[in-house]
């Protein structure tokens, strides 16, 4: 009875650890990076994904956030707490292990408003050494 109960639970063990690694592997990297110089560089940019604020993101710094495969929507803007629907919305269709990196655009005129670009992984590993990892987005 005992080698019965050994085996069930190492059997357990296994398959909660392989599920765990599985759900790893599936998770998604998205680096937002804002770099936007002179631009609103004392206002926090408001980043929300999927409709949901995500960070109040500072001029020279990016954040690492983890997201679940498939369709999510980005935005940006510099004033309001909820997602505005008359902006640009930047949709990416996001797939298993890769990275992304995500720009701030801003416009040339403070009325305009502010967007995301893609940008390449050559790109950002040259940015993101020169600015700093926002820890604390709210």
């Amino acid at each position: 009875m005992k080698k019965i109960l050994t085996i069930l639970a190492a059997i357990f063990i296994l398959t909660a650890s392989y599920s765990q690694e599985e759900t790893k592997t599936d998770a998604i990297t998205v680096y937002i990076i804002r770099n936007t110089k002179s631009m609103g560089a004392l206002t926090k940019f408001k980043v929300f994904v999927d409709d949901a604020l995500k960070c109040k993101l500072k001029n020279q710094h990016y954040i690492k956030t983890v997201l679940s495969p498939g369709l999510h929507k980005f935005s940006v803007q510099m004033s309001g707490s909820n997602a505005k629907t008359d902006i640009d919305h930047f949709e990416l269709t996001l797939e298993p292990n890769k990275t992304y990196y995500l720009n701030v655009e801003t416009p040339g005129s403070v009325l305009g408003s502010s967007s995301f670009i893609e940008i390449t992984d050559h790109t950002a590993e040259k940015m993101i050494p020169k600015l700093n990892e926002q820890k604390d987005c709210l």
